[in-house]
């Protein structure tokens, strides 16, 4: 049975952020600032050697940055202010495949520059959301 917060109405100006929401924001800024736009801001000339790519490699990166930010389109639907009172089980697990997978991936792959940073983030990510996912009511606990 899904854990469901005691509220009558979904969330209105009286609303807390939980924990949840907190963890959804910090992915949210963090890959939306670190990845998504300055990838598909930045010509390519300018972003493929900070990621250390031929241009024409930068097609495929910036597609990665348009599905990231379809993903993060989801992240935000799960925050309490616009969900029901229900707990948003789909999105926690598809942020746990996604942020775990990357760790490991990032991790087995050995590439040190993006390694050093990404792989505890997305890891500590996927630790708060496996957290999440085993307790929500702690999850969905105000701050």
């Amino acid at each position: 049975m899904p854990a469901v917060l005691n509220r009558e109405t979904p969330c209105d100006t009286s609303c807390n952020m939980q924990l949840f929401d907190l963890i959804l924001a910090v992915k949210i800024v963090v890959t939306a600032l670190g990845v998504v736009v300055p990838i598909l801001a930045l010509p390519p000339r300018i972003s493929a050697p900070l990621l250390d790519l031929a241009p024409p490699q930068m097609r495929y990166m910036r597609l990665y940055a348009l599905a990231l930010a379809a993903l993060l389109v989801g992240y935000a639907s799960a925050f309490s202010w616009w969900r029901g009172p229900e707990f948003p089980q789909g999105i926690a697990i598809m942020g746990l495949v996604s942020n775990g997978g990357a760790a490991l991936l990032l991790l087995v792959d050995g590439h040190v520059r993006l390694a050093r940073f990404c792989a505890p983030f997305f890891g500590a990510i996927a630790l708060a959301l496996a957290a999440s996912l085993a307790a929500p009511e702690w999850a969905m606990q105000p701050l």
